[in-house]
């Protein structure tokens, strides 16, 4: 189920974190690393879903109801 499916999240791979942090370490490059591989929420589940074989979801809640249940389950 989704609440925005418009979502875009930043997924990275371990071991692209792992070479910008060795080449930190190695004083090879300064600065600020920003290591982002920003993707739709709904392509990463698309494809994790037919990796998985599973169906991918197709519902869509409203986002006030997505709010309503975070907000329920750190009440409790």
């Amino acid at each position: 189920v989704y609440f925005d499916r418009a979502a875009i999240a930043n997924y990275v791979y371990v071991d692209d974190v792992v070479a910008v942090c060795v080449l930190g370490l190695q004083g090879r490059r300064r600065g600020t690393f920003i290591i982002a591989d920003p993707c739709r929420l709904t392509e990463f589940v698309t494809v994790a879903a037919r990796a998985l074989q599973v169906p991918v979801p197709a519902r869509q809640l409203p986002r006030a109801a997505g709010y309503g249940a975070a907000v329920a389950l750190q009440a409790g």
